[in-house]
């Protein structure tokens, strides 16, 4: 309680105290499942006992903090009201019933009129793509962040083949090769080093976000080793949940956009996920030893045994 008043007289006085620390602090804690599964797949870890504990644990930090965001949002909308809140609440409602009973089946119709064997027709995965910016405009519409509906419209299509694979082969090349490097793009326009001019606000927002870095990794380590993982295995632990990417931007962005970040703590949030990747990525990869869980720990032939143990 003494810290934070010391703390708030060093920030920015043209941004909001409180929201600068919700928005910093929520996404420090939480690790992005798209972020987390391209990195541990590019290390080739994607199915080793760490890399399934890491994805399972981001699974449930990404369904809290959607459930956070959409409540957040629901209590801007509605201005802390009752009955406009409950409004926007049922609006959200008929739109999760709107992709399970009229999407869902749409897609299902679809996986059932492919022939076995052959890939999905280009119509059908053009008409799917339009759901997509439908779901997008229906959540925008309702007031939801426009992210929302595609969403629940992932949620709801089938893994794997016929459609599942069709839909990431058709969309990888798009999304990856052109509209990526697009959205980087448009990150490096909004970052500018020369407007950090307030050194103050500089090193206070650094502290903020080294302490978030910090907390995080140990609050990863302490219950893995409480849970009688191996220290290598808890500390790389611990470092995968750090990973930060393409998904921190887009809040980052989001931030910007709501008057909750300035041009100096903006750059500054950009510049220390560089430097968070920067450091992380060595790391990693120095305690990535994939060949060692298949490592023969106990030879259970003949041959090993002892000479007094029961065949």
């Amino acid at each position: 309680m003494l810290i934070e008043p010391k703390l708030k007289q060093f920030l920015e006085k043209s941004i909001n105290y409180g929201a600068v620390l919700a928005a910093v602090t929520s996404t420090l804690s939480l690790t992005s499942f798209a972020v987390l599964y391209t990195t541990l797949n590019e290390l080739k870890i994607l199915n080793s006992d760490v890399g399934r504990v890491a994805m399972s644990t981001t699974v449930i930090t990404d369904i809290v903090a959607w459930v956070m965001m959409v409540s957040l949002e629901h209590l801007k909308h509605a201005d802390f009201s009752t009955p406009a809140a409950i409004l926007c609440f049922a609006s959200l409602c008929i739109l999760i019933l709107l992709v399970e009973f009229v999407f869902r089946p749409f897609l299902e119709w679809v996986i059932r009129k492919t022939p076995e064997g052959q890939e999905v027709d280009q119509c059908s995965v053009i008409t799917i793509l339009l759901l997509v910016l439908v779901s997008a405009f229906l959540s925008d519409l309702i007031g939801e962040s426009f992210i929302d509906g595609p969403l629940l419209l992932g949620l709801v299509v089938p893994d794997g083949p016929p459609l599942g694979v069709a839909l990431a082969k058709r969309t990888e090349t798009i999304i990856m090769e052109f509209l990526m490097p697009f959205f980087y793009i448009f990150i490096g326009t909004r970052t500018n080093v020369f407007a950090i001019t307030d050194w103050n606000a500089l090193w206070s927002m650094a502290a903020i976000i080294f302490s978030g870095y910090i907390t995080k990794f140990l609050g990863t380590v302490l219950p893995a080793l409480f849970n009688k993982m191996s220290f290598r295995d808890a500390v790389f632990l611990g470092l995968i949940m750090n990973f930060r990417g393409q998904s921190e931007l887009m809040v980052f962005i989001y931030c910007w956009d709501a008057k909750i970040l300035t041009k100096q703590s903006f750059t500054l949030m950009v510049l220390c996920t560089i430097l968070n990747t920067a450091i992380m990525t060595p790391l990693t990869a120095m305690l990535n030893k994939p060949t060692s869980q298949y490592t023969i720990k106990n030879r259970r032939t003949i041959e090993h045994s002892q000479v007094d143990a029961e065949i």
